[in-house]
């Protein structure tokens, strides 16, 4: 039975593993807060989204994702944000809480760079008590669970000329570490920094119907990933999006303004590689909330607040 519990730890849990530990998502592309913190606040909206991943479905075991990130501008330069992420692969659980940060620089009329910064705590479990074994006495049962408790943070970047954007960010940037204290096992869990690089460029074909197209890759000190997307906007009320990940499948995503202020979207992933292709998919969902705009008529450009004029 130590083979297989050493398989799925080295995948996870060795700074040699080719595994990528921070959370996928076919619809990052429409709540981008999930992959760079910069693009926090970026707007005058204030946006909740609730969302939900279940991943190679008929697998036991399979990696599920579900998420609440938040976000408001706080004024034209400023915004801020947060963010809940539980993530669940067999008998390993990540719950990642952080709180964003995002200010921008404003280089001309029509260009801005905005940098974001995210902090908060990670928490691993392990529990071998969801282990399926042949031999329940075996002495790497003798701890069932292991939790740690570490702070990270995540720096990001992200550049807007006109249509055109270009994005960057680094995940897990402290790479934390946090020793397992079972005896049976020799290692560490080690949080590698990711790398997410991306470009886009909105085609607005008239007042309601926009075409984006974006371009992503991951990238780690040992693996890599690219992802192409094109998202379609319809009459200020339908989306619809076709992507391919590298090392994936074809990603197809279709969203719909339900009621005012209200989105749903909905993806799927079919696999084409390895043992992924044999399952059913990867489904994921998300709910998004958008508050109307901010009055903002009794701030001054800074944020501050305008001073009373009386008016005769």
């Amino acid at each position: 039975m130590k083979k297989y519990i050493y398989i799925a730890l080295l995948g996870w849990l060795t700074n040699t593993g080719m595994a990528q530990q921070t959370q996928l998502s076919s619809l990052y592309p429409l709540n981008r807060v999930m992959i760079n913190p910069a693009e926090v606040g970026k707007d005058e909206h204030t946006h909740f989204s609730l969302g939900y991943r279940e991943q190679w479905v008929n697998y036991l075991g399979a990696p599920s994702t579900a998420w609440l990130t938040g976000q408001t501008q706080l004024n034209d330069k400023m915004g801020i944000g947060g963010m809940v992420i539980y993530d669940k692969m067999s008998f390993i659980q990540n719950i990642d809480a952080r709180l964003q940060y995002a200010y921008q620089l404003k280089i001309d009329r029509y260009s801005n760079i905005r940098f974001g910064l995210s902090a908060g705590m990670i928490q691993t479990g392990i529990n071998f008590a969801d282990v399926i074994a042949d031999d329940y006495t075996d002495g790497i049962l003798s701890n069932p669970t292991f939790a740690s408790t570490v702070f990270d943070a995540k720096f990001g970047v992200y550049y807007r000329k006109n249509d055109f954007g270009a994005g960057f960010s680094v995940p897990q940037l402290l790479s934390p570490s946090k020793p397992i204290p079972n005896q049976q096992l020799i290692g560490s869990y080690d949080y590698q920094t990711h790398f997410n690089i991306y470009l886009d460029y909105r085609f607005k074909v008239n007042e309601t119907t926009e075409f984006t197209p974006m371009f992503l890759m991951r990238r780690t000190s040992a693996s890599y990933q690219f992802d192409i997307f094109g998202n379609l906007k319809l009459d200020n009320k339908y989306f619809i999006g076709l992507g391919v990940r590298q090392q994936g499948g074809i990603i197809i995503n279709l969203g719909i303004q339900a009621i005012k202020n209200v989105q749903v979207h909905y993806a799927y992933e079919l696999s084409r590689n390895g043992a992924a292709n044999r399952t059913g998919g990867t489904h994921e969902i998300f709910l998004k909330v958008t508050l109307p705009k901010k009055d903002k008529s009794h701030l001054e450009e800074d944020g501050t607040p305008r001073k009373a004029v009386d008016k005769f």
